[in-house]
């Protein structure tokens, strides 16, 4: 048929067939086995339908692409998840689909991929090498203009502008899987029966595919082309920005390492390429060597690391190399040679990139932080010692704000005391559980506090839980916890102690009373007792001496016995009333040379002839009381003597110096006591032996015993039978006395 003879369809039909065939034929040299040469996708969305039928080239770009290497990639200097948003906001208000590949043809973004493309085109092996030969082709000619289109093979409208920083093509925009107008039904029936396709399922699709007429495909294209623009600006306003940056940077590292080698911390610069270190001199000395013996590498470094530094330093190093974190930061453990331990602080940064952007260099300085170490060491145990003093501490403890009293930490002493619950507590201010039983206490107490830094053993009164009231004494102190000062409270219950006090006074009052009633008592009975036996006495020694001849020798010995009986009876009196006296306080003491004063005993008691008594050593002069001091070594010299059983009697008087107390002793070679005694003749009325055998009041010794215990001393006696015996008593040194006065 002739052309004029042709209809207006028919010749279009016939020029796009040319088209299309010639676009064949300028791809068939390289594309003759595609399918075998083309790396498997990993899905089918992984390619934007590309090639054409029809192409589409607008004006020649403003920026051409030339072929140089690439130094950035669009993720620097591009802020990707902004412009991802930016795109997906576009295509959510206008339903117009998109996509972003970067300059590998990675896909950043993308919306609007339509099924026809997905589950079929990209389906078949011979419509998906329709695809791959379209998207090569786009890509290949995506410089012609500042945005070309193109009719895919499959029968789809595909557009594309590129993004070109400084002639480097660093991605594309992309408006694709489209059509101009209403779809040839016909032709895609043909295409679904040509490969095979489920005929009512494409169609389906097919129908899903948007329609975009040519003029607004322009305005779109034109929209895209401008973002291409605006986009290349900013990244090439951001990659002066990173030149400008890494210039300024390398002027500071010279500047930099020039006030590092005369610093404290060991400064370093790691070439990545040649794993060439430099390390300054304080390096050398943190590791105890000289530079020489360092081997100037990252592995002899690696050598150094602790086991257990050894993952998380390297984990953290290749982060930042990898560029998902901004600095390298790091404290670990190296070895030295000579065994020793180092904590070391390590900070450091990528200094520099090759044009691919990989780093080369990177800086960094290394701070001795052993000494730190040592001393967070030793805090954390003293934290951790803090920490079990307080909760196993049978004392209530707690822990609150000093301006409202907020209770931050109680321990469980505390809980058990008051009664209440941790979270009853915790957040809650004292005011508000009303813990105190006069709430103006509170006020007083923090601003004693305040004033002196600290509180020791106040009376206060608290409530617990239940409503009681109770006494204790209050300690606290300042302590910092984070930014704001808190208090630490440490209560000492002393409630039944004052009510034990307030009893023991009672009691006190009570016996004062009653020995005061057995001092009268004593007088008393003394004078009423004395009085009489005056009487007996006196009429036992008139009838002694005027019938002594008119009695038999039964008569006499029974006056003698009337007589002694008496006579005991006057000295039990006269016992009970220096007993009754010792507790009596109307002497003062005095200073007390024990020499001359045991002189004065043994000249009083005149001693037989056949008893020597002897003072050893020389004896202390101490303050206290002249008559019990008297008393007491009469009673035990006397003691001595009454019991000497020995025709050679021999008593000797000693003393050795304590410290605190003077230890006496007082030893005779006398009949002795039997250790089951020892105790019973400290008892009062108690004697050994049947008074009508052994004269005895058995007040002598207890008398020795209070004297001794009214001085704080002590009082024993050591023997054995038939051998003799020795007493020993401890009596207050003179420094003792004082500190107690002072006390």
């Amino acid at each position: 048929m002739k052309d004029e003879n042709k209809t207006k369809k028919q010749l279009i039909d016939e020029l796009t067939k040319l088209r299309q065939r010639n676009i064949e034929l300028e791809l068939a040299p390289t594309y003759q086995d595609y399918s075998s040469t083309v790396p498997e996708l990993s899905s089918p969305s992984r390619w934007f339908s590309t090639g054409r039928s029809e192409l589409f080239v607008s004006d020649r770009p403003e920026h051409q692409a030339v072929n140089l290497p690439i130094k950035y990639k669009l993720s620097d200097l591009v802020d990707i998840p902004f412009l991802k948003r930016l795109l997906n906001s576009f295509y959510m208000a206008t339903g117009i689909p998109h996509g972003l590949h970067d300059e590998d043809n990675n896909i950043l973004s993308g919306k609007g991929w339509q099924d026809i493309c997905a589950q079929f085109h990209r389906a078949c092996p011979q419509t998906e090498c329709r695809c791959k030969q379209s998207d090569s082709y786009i890509f290949d000619h995506l410089h012609e203009g500042s945005y070309i289109g193109y009719k895919c093979m499959n029968g789809l409208m595909d557009f594309g502008t590129p993004i070109i920083v400084e002639g480097q093509h660093l991605g594309s925009i992309f408006l694709g899987q489209f059509l101009h107008e209403l779809p040839d039904e016909e032709f895609f029936r043909r295409q679904a029966q040509e490969f095979g396709f489920d005929e009512a399922a494409y169609m389906e699709a097919l129908r899903r595919v948007p329609v975009i007429p040519e003029d607004q495909v322009e305005s779109i294209m034109k929209f895209y082309s401008e973002l291409g623009r605006f986009l290349a600006t900013m990244g090439l306003e951001r990659k002066h920005q990173l030149e400008a940056a890494n210039h300024t940077i390398n002027e500071r590292e010279e500047r930099l390492r020039l006030v590092l080698d005369g610093s404290t911390d060991g400064f370093w610069v790691w070439n990545i390429e040649t794993d060439e270190i430099y390390r300054s001199e304080r390096w050398a000395e943190i590791l105890g060597c000289s530079l020489e013996e360092i081997e100037p590498c990252l592995q002899s470094w690696k050598k150094l690391l602790h086991p257990s530094d050894m993952q998380n330093t390297i984990k953290l190093l290749n982060e930042h190399l990898d560029g998902r974190t901004s600095k390298y930061e790091v404290e670990y453990r190296l070895i030295t040679e000579s065994g020793e331990l180092k904590w070391i602080s390590e900070r450091g940064r990528v200094v520099s990139w090759n044009n691919k952007g990989k780093p080369i260099r990177m800086a960094g300085t290394g701070t001795d932080i052993t000494e730190r170490k040592r001393m967070e060491e030793a805090m954390r145990l003293s934290e951790d010692k803090f920490s079990k003093a307080f909760c196993c501490n049978p004392v209530p403890i707690s822990i609150t704000t000093i301006n409202k009293g907020r209770y931050v930490e109680v321990n469980d002493a505390w809980l058990e005391y008051t009664g209440f619950q941790r979270d009853e507590v915790i957040g809650h201010t004292s005011t508000k559980l009303s813990r105190w039983a006069v709430p103006e206490e509170r006020g007083l107490i923090i601003k004693q506090i305040q004033e002196h830094g600290k509180l020791r053993n106040l009376e206060a009164k608290f409530k617990i839980k239940s409503g009681e009231i109770r006494t204790v004494l209050l300690s606290a102190d300042i302590i910092d916890m984070g930014s704001e000062p808190h208090l630490l409270f440490v209560s000492k219950d002393i409630t039944e102690e004052q009510m034990a006090e307030k009893r023991s006074q009672e009691l006190m009052l009570e016996l004062q009373s009653v020995n005061l009633e057995l001092k009268d008592f004593a007088y008393i009975v003394s004078h009423d007792l004395k009085a009489p036996l005056r009487g007996i006495r006196s009429l036992a020694d008139w009838l002694y001496n005027d019938y002594k001849d008119k009695f038999d020798e039964e008569g006499k010995e029974q006056l003698d016995m009337l007589i002694n009986r008496v006579d005991r009876m006057n000295n039990l009196i006269e016992g009970i009333l220096r007993y009754s006296r010792l507790t009596s306080k109307n002497e003062d003491k005095i200073v007390i040379d024990f020499n001359e004063a045991v002189k004065e005993v043994i000249e009083m008691l005149e001693p037989p002839d056949n008893i020597s008594i002897i003072i050893e050593n020389e004896l202390p002069s101490l303050t206290l009381e002249r008559t019990r001091t008297q008393q007491l070594f009469t009673n035990l010299i006397n003691n001595a003597i009454k019991f000497m059983d020995k025709p050679n009697g021999e008593i000797s008087i000693s003393c050795q110096n304590q410290g605190e107390f003077w230890q006496f002793r007082i030893q005779d070679n006398g009949c002795g006591i039997e250790e089951k005694n020892f105790d019973n003749i400290f008892t009062i009325f108690k004697t050994l032996k049947p008074r009508d055998e052994f004269e005895s009041t058995g007040i002598g010794l207890t008398i020795v015993k209070k004297i001794v215990e009214i001085y704080g001393g002590k009082v024993w006696v050591e023997s054995k039978l038939g051998e003799g015996s020795t007493f020993y008593f401890t009596l207050p040194s003179r420094k003792t006395e004082l500190i107690n006065q002072l006390s």
